[in-house]
Parts: C-alpha cells; sequence; structure tokens
C-alpha cells in the first residue's frame, strides 16, 4: 500500500494513479527480496531485508514508517549478478521517494 494512503494524520486522501504505481513498487520490492539474492550490505541479504521493510507485526503507522525508513536508507539495494534490476529497483525507490 502506498505511504501517504498509510499515513495516520492522511484521513480524506483519495486514491489515485500515483498510489498505484507506488503499491506496485512495493509489490516489486518483496517479489526481488523473497526471490533473488540481493543486499544493501554484505552482511543483509533479501530475507532479512523483507522482514525490515515489510513487518508483520506492523499497524498502518508502523508500516508508514518502515517504508519511509527504506527509502531513505543511505545504501541501495544490488540484486547479486543482476544489473538491470537493480537499476530499476533504484530508480524506482528513488522515484517512490521524490514523489
Amino acid at each position: 500500500m502506498a505511504i501517504p494512503l498509510l499515513d495516520f494524520y492522511a484521513d480524506d486522501i483519495p486514491d489515485d494513479i500515483a498510489h498505484d504505481i507506488e503499491s506496485f513498487h512495493w509489490l516489486l520490492l518483496w517479489v526481488v527480496l523473497r526471490h533473488t539474492r540481493c543486499q544493501r550490505h554484505p552482511k543483509e541479504d533479501g530475507e532479512a531485508l523483507c522482514k525490515l521493510v515489510f513487518r508483520a507485526s506492523d499497524d498502518d503507522y508502523g508500516a508508514c514508517g518502515s517504508k519511509l525508513s527504506w527509502l531513505w536508507h543511505s545504501r541501495p539495494l544490488t540484486v547479486v549478478n543482476n544489473e538491470p534490476l537493480t537499476t530499476l529497483i533504484q530508480r524506482f525507490d528513488k522515484m517512490v521517494a521524490f514523489n
């Protein structure tokens, strides 16, 4: 779900195409983290990163914070041996962060 729709203080925000694109970004990120070898730091793997950004116990406010933290992290995600997917995810992260 898009960050503005999760925001605790945003009760009356209508859903629009930007939110749909952002929601797709989070879905794509989940698939990449779960099904590829990827990392932000040599000691982190996709499973650990997935648990970090998509915490099952988070309420909407916590999910919003986890996603914001992901977008503003200083190290970009790298998909091992897949430069095109790495570039796609990194650019998509930036697009969502600055939208």
